[in-house]
């Protein structure tokens, strides 16, 4: 009627136990060594995307904010002390003016320009009063390549960043 299933030849034997494809451990070896190399492929081409212009600009706003924020909820003096190298966040005491922190580095260069009264000697650069009101100024952001972003401030209405 039908006939027989005849044994595999031996060229073509199924594969013994040991020979039988990839073992476990070395296909989590190679995802490890995959995925370490996409991590640090991504974090390659984020960090190029990142705008020197843009980093600076987004540190400022949220440094004035916090300073905004922490004078009127404390009822004192914040200020934010401005280099070429670096912004301090500063409190008011009864010492008078003090670094909060230490520096945070610019990644491009930056340049501030007072309008009105200039602070008093040892004074922040910009000043955040309890009332909310600060310092009017305009502060430059720039980096070679990149087109200069700026924030201003008359005192009264906040930030505005362009």
């Amino acid at each position: 009627m039908g006939r027989e299933l005849e044994p595999f030849p031996p060229e073509t034997a199924p594969p013994s136990a040991g020979e039988a494809g990839f073992s476990l451990i070395e296909l989590v070896v190679v995802t490890a060594v995959i995925s370490v190399l996409a991590v640090g492929a991504g974090l390659s081409v984020a960090r190029r995307d990142a705008s020197a212009v843009a980093a600076d600009l987004a540190r400022f706003e949220t440094a004035f904010a916090d300073a905004r924020d922490l004078a009127i909820r404390e009822h004192g003096r914040r200020g934010l002390r401005i280099t070429p190298q670096g912004l301090t966040p500063a409190r008011f005491g009864s010492d008078g003016w003090s670094g909060a922190a230490r520096e945070q580095r610019w990644n491009g260069r930056v340049a501030i320009v007072a309008h009105g009264p200039l602070p008093p000697p040892g004074a922040p650069e910009v000043v955040v009063l309890s009332n909310g009101r600060a310092t009017a100024f305009q502060i430059t952001f720039s980096a070679s390549g990149e087109p200069a972003r700026t924030c201003r401030s008359d005192g009264w209405t906040g930030l505005t960043c362009r």
